[in-house]
């Protein structure tokens, strides 16, 4: 058993997957006899979210594995403190136990998220559903997945308790289809295809007739989905001996084979379908580029031109497909492109799609409602192009003088280092320039000294200014005053909590000192057990975990003890609404 970056100490993740996985160790490897999926079992002492599990699978593909057909599958196994029970790890874990059943079977996903939730007790989970036989079939592969979820890889006894009522049905009702099992996608086909197996569960909720449509025509064709027929396995040629299997396939599945009536595979779409040797990507093209700051979302099909500044993480899709991501400037502005590539010329379009490629795109231009963005979706071609940035130039006779220049020393407010300011400023021909950062004055002389360097120290006037601030004198900082002086006996205390609620989170640590005549003379230190575990979030940052809690009072008796320690001294914090704000609860 070793650290995970031990294992996989060439991996780059960002900074919240990097603190997650940082004490997490890998227990073992192994790889499928296919040699196509590859599982990685983890043992940490805290949970994980399913969201962040995925983007590490996800980098671990795309950075180790570039261009192979692998999968890459992280098997969790939390070792949890016994403040978590079942109610208390379902309250901090539901979304990727919601998020593991949907990708299981859609069916259980909505057992659980429509059902009726209660807790019976802390290890016990009672859910209520519409009395169907449909949905009594799916009961023990509903626990038993829980269960998997809960006492398999969480290590906490779980239970499950199924009831079942009588729901009148409305019309609203008898006429709607959930949206997974809509459309004509790989996912609704698979869905239907789960449901029809089961009880002809479509051929009694089946309002829009999606089964009986006809892909190619868009018209209903006169298809029982209940009935089947029989396809006659294709025979050999060269031999009538032996008969061929018939192979038995639901009206369904026949129409979703293009109204064909039998079902034939995907063709395989072409990387490249020119010759031409500044073809990267699809189709030859002649035309001029816009410019980016030209396009919206009606723009429709254009060309563009500019530079690749970066290229995120391929997305593998069930389809067998990639979706490659990136964004290009021509410095009049940017935009999101993405092209879906088979793996087998992953490879290929990652010797074009990085950061610095200079590219020419032809392709339609819409709203992505899903990034909110206006992005190029559907690319015909991408050609080799130098892109040379085109220089601003300030051609105005009477040159203007900026006068609320924010440099980097501006937190959160500038980005850019005083000397471009500086060289930019006399590119454009201005002979001035103030600079004006938040309370700081940092790049003063960074700025003098460049200006004496490039020789324009007595030609261009720098204006030292700054943005000042003043103190809100009307603003209380003391509540309850009675005339104390500064050496009455002073409480100076400080909490930790598992969280920023007075209202739905806990004191977990009580720290104080009791100070007069500016002297120390008396300390008071003490955990308190919230009676929940302690978020991973809050560990790393208070460096306060479950052990070392649980066998600390609770806040009830914590609290008076406290209350009486203090006595009737003055009350000092350094955040004092907020520490005070969990005594007063």
């Amino acid at each position: 058993m070793k650290r995970f970056f031990e294992v996989f100490d060439s991996l780059s993740l960002d900074a919240d997957d990097e603190s997650l996985f940082q004490d997490t160790y890998v227990t073992r490897v192994t790889i499928s006899k296919d040699r196509k999926t590859l599982r990685i079992y983890i043992k940490s002492p805290h949970l994980i979210d399913k969201k962040a599990v995925h983007s590490v699978e996800r980098s671990i593909k795309s950075q180790l594995f570039s261009g192979k057909s692998i999968t890459i599958k992280i098997m969790e196994h939390f070792s949890l403190s016994a403040q978590y029970n079942a109610r208390t790890l379902y309250d901090l874990y539901n979304a990727s136990i919601l998020m593991d059943l949907r990708d299981y079977n859609i069916i259980l996903y909505n057992m659980l998220v429509n059902g009726k939730r209660s807790w019976q007790d802390d290890d016990t989970l009672a859910i209520t559903v519409p009395n169907s036989h449909f949905y009594k079939s799916q009961e023990n592969e509903l626990e038993h997945v829980l269960k998997r979820i809960f006492e398999d890889r969480c290590g906490i006894e779980f239970h499950l308790s199924m009831s079942y009522e009588d729901r009148p049905e409305t019309t609203e009702d008898a006429n709607y289809i959930a949206p997974e099992l809509r459309g004509d996608t790989d996912l609704a086909r698979q869905r239907r295809a789960e449901l029809q197996a089961k009880e002809g569960f479509m051929s009694t909720r089946d309002p829009f007739n999606i089964a009986g449509m006809d892909r190619a025509s868009g018209h209903a064709v006169q298809n029982d989905l209940q009935k089947t027929r029989t396809i006659k396995a294709p025979q050999d040629k060269k031999s009538t001996e032996k008969k061929a299997p018939e192979t038995t396939v639901s009206s369904f599945q026949q129409s979703s084979s293009r109204g064909s009536g039998e079902a034939y595979p995907r063709r395989k779409k072409q990387f490249r379908y020119s010759e031409n040797e500044n073809v990267l990507y699809g189709r030859y093209f002649e035309g001029e580029p816009i410019h980016l700051s030209d396009i919206d979302q009606g723009s429709g099909n254009v060309i563009i031109a500019g530079n690749i500044f970066l290229v995120h993480d391929p997305v593998h899709t069930k389809t067998g497909k990639n979706i490659l991501k990136f964004d290009i400037t021509d410095y009049t502005d940017s935009i999101t492109a993405k092209i879906f590539v088979d793996d087998d010329d992953l490879e290929t379009a990652n010797s074009f799609i990085k950061a610095g490629s200079g590219v020419l795109i032809k392709g339609s231009v819409s709203y992505d409602s899903f990034d909110k963005e206006v992005e190029m979706s559907f690319i015909d071609g991408i050609m080799k192009y130098s892109f040379q940035r085109q220089k601003r130039e300030d051609n105005a006779p009477e040159k203007r003088v900026e006068l609320h220049l924010h440099t980097k020393m501006s937190d959160m407010d500038g980005v850019t280092d005083v000397v471009d300011y500086i060289n930019t400023a006399i590119q454009f021909g201005m002979n001035a320039m103030a600079i004006t950062d938040h309370g700081v004055v940092q790049s003063f002389p960074d700025a003098a000294i460049h200006l004496k360097k490039i020789g324009h120290d007595k030609d261009f006037k720098l204006i030292y200014g700054c943005e000042g601030y003043l103190v809100d004198d009307l603003q209380t900082i003391i509540t309850n005053e009675k005339g104390q002086d500064l050496n009455q006996l002073t409480v100076v205390f400080d909490i930790e909590t598992t969280g920023f609620s007075a209202e739905l989170d806990h004191i977990i640590e009580i720290g104080a000192v009791k100070i007069q005549n500016n002297e120390i003379i008396d300390r008071m230190d003490v955990f308190v057990n919230p009676g929940i575990p302690i978020p991973f979030r809050i560990t790393q940052l208070t460096s306060i975990d479950d052990s070392m809690v649980i066998d600390a009072d609770p806040i009830e008796k914590v609290l008076p003890e406290f209350l009486a320690w203090c006595g009737d001294a003055v009350i000092v914090a350094h955040n004092a609404d907020f520490d005070t704000s969990f005594i007063r609860k």
